[in-house]
């Protein structure tokens, strides 16, 4: 290839002459046509980044030169590269770099002459605007999404595989104008100034968005319509959730003013100026969501020895307090309280070094797990982070008191002496010479003597602002959307494991301490009160007693009798599932849309034994998971990658094992955590971790990093094919017909797509795109139809009716934009039929041989499927990462489709 790129290149620089005796160049072919897979990006239309490479941005340029190379005609490359170059104004140069690019990628190659396009293509009658055929008044482009080069042009095809739409390089570059919320107007604006001479006119570029809507490339950020080609759910989505923080953050406001005025009628008749306590609750995307440790810190502050910090202090309940708050308050030094998470860490540090630029007499304590208590951690972190002047180890109520208590009097007047603080257990805190770290803290006994945060009063702004949501958008629960509220509580504390990669068992000890029923009944009914729609308990074994069955009745009475809350969830007992079956049954019964998470990690043995927690029985977790099934309740397991002990071979076996189980896997990439056990020095360096706190481990003493780099992408393409669902059928027909399991399916398409990406090029697309970028290679039909042709020529697959069947109704289950539902079709086999036969083989104990215990599909007459898509999947589940929601799914309402959390 680079002969004939230098041959060009030689031709060119001549001026003209005859092109070396070579065939020409095309497009790497997909399907039966030369056709090239490109992505349509927020920022533009990009060449995918396939093999480790860099995405490849491309400008009108790039884009014309691939629309002549994909055109028909025998004109030599040489004169389609001059032409473009005289269009476009680049030099020669650039575009033979452009094309030399491509050629590594293996996206060019020596062969026969483009083919010639289908007939015009079928642009679908569909009634785009309002009944006046008035456009909307500000639209959006639906990116990513993929579109095809071919016959000169740019196509984009419908579900069916149908082109409804073909593009020139113009109108796909106008069409790039769109890719943010605009009106017709800007958008003709933006488009002159983009491709200026080569610009659409007016009644072309109408033409065009008329187009985009009809397919459904286009969205009306107005219409509330639900069908396929209409609303924007994602749209309504966001501009519900700026509505709802604005209603939260000016009730908190409100709530602000209001002590301040308490505050200042306190200094009138004392004299006395109290300084403030703020905590520092900085999500972006939690403002709706109470931070229960920093309320629970707050509300023991407030009864702490009688009550009598507050003689000195001012607790202010600032819940949305950001960059821009905390200069509001600068002018007095106060007491800022962090509670740092791995999610929350970055944006509470840059606060507190905000807090310490304005007033570097104001104090900042820094708690949560994310705060470090080994004792070469703790010195590193308060060089890292010279703004922290206090470190909280462990529970952090009593110890924010007495902080307080032994400050008191001392802020304000200067630097603050925190020498003080010598005899407080449970603390690092900085000196002029050096961290001094004081001892470690008993753990509370009695959890009571903390009191509610909810029932004190301390998120009476949330409240504030969930009713002013509430009276704006709550015309039906769905009208509200996600601006449900949601609530994390407690009914006991504490973890009887030391599991190595986590650090609450550590951090709670193992003995568990329970809240009182009294309590816990009165929060259950606060958040009843106040319409929460989801309560998350921050239990880590929920089950583990019988009085968890009656907290669970009292959750499902309050739903029937009041309406909310509507979903609950926890983290079940490990070890037991003496009362979960009932905790199950009373959830289902009461139509909670509850959901079961299982926090497996692993189920290799060695795995288990080097991260400490072999002592968990394994077959307690599948008589959970039968119950969360039986009751058509979701169920998700967490698994790690990068544990120490894995190998790629307990790693895959691991996937597979969550395919045997029909259950929805979450697998992260450990982090270490810097509290964690794994963190010990000790066993860091028997386990050969290099990773420092904060990172991902990619390498100990059982995994190298190439073996890491392999286990990731196995990872990446089970959570596209299997949980995301786009082969997930299309596998279990496989191992029925031929015995292969599915991570090993998943595997052979893998290594087929890099041993001829030429041969099978959309699924190389897709293994590339899928995981990153969550959408259809221009439509679905192309993948399944490769995979298809893999599954019969190279696999084996038995190429019948039961093949047409699997293949028809793995089509039906994906989600496309400009989908209409419902979708009824007719099978030659009854595969929903098939599909219980297979789930009551599984659940009959053959989990690992259930293809041995399962009829064939061809066995079967005759069925119909009806698939719908209540929950959007359509609209606002694609175009994402798998990272980015680890409970989200594709899974379509249909019987043979998982339960889903509604609200994932």
């Amino acid at each position: 290839m680079q002969t004939i790129l230098a041959s060009i290149s030689s031709w060119l620089t001549r001026g003209r002459g005859a092109e070396p005796a070579a065939a020409p160049l095309v497009l790497t072919p997909v399907t039966t046509d030369p056709d090239l897979l490109l992505l349509m990006m927020s920022t533009g239309v990009v060449c995918m980044g396939e093999r480790g490479r860099p995405d490849l941005p491309l400008g009108r340029a790039e884009l014309l030169m691939l629309a002549r190379l994909s055109a028909p005609g025998a004109t030599p490359v040489g004169e389609r590269v001059a032409a473009v170059a005289r269009e476009t104004g680049v030099s020669t140069d650039h575009l033979l770099h452009f094309l030399q690019d491509f050629e590594e990628r293996g996206l060019l190659r020596p062969g026969t002459a483009a083919v010639a396009p289908p007939p015009a293509a079928v642009i679908p009658a569909i009634t785009v605007g309002g009944a006046d055929g008035a456009l909307p008044a500000m639209m959006v482009l639906a990116t990513p999404a993929a579109v095809g080069v071919r016959g000169g042009g740019f196509e984009f095809a419908d579900h069916g595989e149908q082109t409804c739409l073909r593009l020139s390089p113009a109108e796909l570059e106008a069409t790039m104008v769109l890719i943010r919320p605009t009106s017709l107007a800007d958008a003709m604006t933006a488009q002159r100034e983009r491709l200026g001479a080569v610009a659409l006119d007016a009644a072309a570029m109408e033409g065009l968005v008329r187009r985009l809507l009809g397919i459904g490339l286009l969205r009306d950020l107005a219409d509330k319509a639900t069908g396929a080609r209409g609303y924007d759910h994602a749209g309504e989505s966001y501009r519900k959730e700026v509505a709802g923080k604005q209603s939260v953050a000016g009730a908190v406001t409100r709530s602000m003013e209001r002590l301040e005025t308490v505050e200042q009628a306190h200094r009138a008749a004392t004299g006395n100026a109290r300084v403030k306590v703020f905590p520092v609750h900085c999500i972006p995307t939690m403002w709706r969501n109470p931070p229960l440790s920093l309320g629970l810190v707050l509300a023991y502050a407030q009864v702490h020895d009688g009550g009598r910090l507050l003689e000195h202090f001012d607790i202010r309940p600032d819940w949305l307090l950001d960059l821009e708050r905390v200069d509001r308050y600068a002018d007095e030094a106060g007491v800022y309280l962090f509670s740092n998470y791995v999610w929350s860490t970055a944006s509470n540090l840059a606060i507190s070094a905000r807090v310490k630029e304005k007033n570097p007499h104001s104090v900042t304590i820094h708690g949560g797990p994310d705060v470090p208590k080994y004792a070469s951690d703790v010195e590193e972190y308060f060089r890292a982070n010279p703004h922290v002047d206090i470190a909280v180890r462990g529970e952090g109520e009593l110890t924010a008191a007495e902080v307080l208590a032994a400050l008191a009097g001392r802020i304000g007047h200067g630097p603050v002496d925190l020498s003080v603080l010598a005899d407080v257990a449970g603390v690092s805190y900085r000196t002029p010479t050096g961290v001094v770290r004081t001892a470690d803290r008993a753990r509370l006994t009695d959890l009571d003597a903390i009191p509610s945060p909810y029932l004190t009063g301390l998120f009476d702004s949330y409240v504030e602002g969930w009713n002013e949501i509430a009276e704006t958008h709550l015309q039906a629960v769905d009208g509200w959307g996600f601006l449900l509220p949601v609530v994390c509580m407690e009914t006991n504390r504490g973890c009887p494991y030391a599991c190595t990669f986590c650090d609450w068992g550590s951090a709670t000890n193992s003995r568990i301490r329970q809240y009182s029923m009294e309590r816990i009944n009165a929060e259950l009914e606060w958040c009843s009160k106040n319409r929460v729609d989801t309560i998350g308990l921050a239990d880590a074994n929920f089950g583990i007693f019988e009085r968890d069955v009656e907290i669970t009745t009292r959750v499902a009475d309050l739903k029937k009798t009041q309406g909310w809350p509507r979903q609950f969830g926890t983290n079940y007992a490990k070890n037991s599932v003496k009362h979960l079956q009932k905790i199950v049954e009373v959830l289902a019964d009461a139509d909670i849309l509850s959901f079961g998470l299982l926090s497996l990690q692993s189920m290799d043995e060695d795995t288990l034994t080097t991260i400490k927690r072999s002592n968990i029985k394994l077959e307690k977790y599948e008589e959970l998971a039968r119950e969360f099934q039986r009751a058509r309740l979701p169920l998700y397991v967490d698994l790690m990658l990068g544990l120490p002990g894995q190998t790629v071979r307990g790693f895959r076996s691991d996937l597979q094992e969550c395919a045997n189980r029909e259950v929805h896997a979450k697998v992260f990439q450990t982090q270490l955590l810097v509290n964690s056990p794994m963190n010990d020095p000790a066993y860091r360096a028997e386990n050969g971790i290099t990773a420092v706190p904060g990172e991902l481990v990619r390498q100990s003493a059982s995994f190298s990093a190439v073996d890491y780099a392999y286990m990731l992408k196995l990872r990446n393409i089970f959570l596209a094919f299997e949980k995301l669902g786009v082969l997930r059928h299309v596998a279990r027909h496989v191992r029925r017909e031929i015995g292969l399991r599915e991570v090993e399916f998943f595997e052979r398409l893998w290594d087929a797509a890099d041993a001829d990406r030429a041969r099978w090029p959309v699924l190389a697309f897709c293994l590339d795109t899928l995981p990153r970028y969550m959408v259809p290679p221009v439509s679905w039909r192309r993948l399944l139809d490769e995979v298809r042709r893999l599954c019969v020529e190279v696999l084996g697959v038995p190429d019948d009716t039961s093949l047409s069947t699997v293949f028809a109704v793995q089509h039906v289950l994906l989600p496309a934009p400009g989908r209409v539902f419902p979708v009824d079709i007719a099978l030659a086999h009854d595969y929903v039929a098939w599909h219980a036969a297979l789930l009551e083989a599984k659940h009959s104990g053959h989990l690992d041989d259930w293809n041995l215990h399962t009829p064939a599909l061809r066995d079967f007459g005759p069925g119909r499927l009806s698939v719908s898509d209540p929950r959007h999947v359509c609209q606002t589940r694609m175009g994402k990462q798998v990272d980015i929601n680890p409970w989200d799914t594709w899974d379509l309402d249909a019987p043979v489709c998982r339960a889903v959390m509604q609200g994932d």
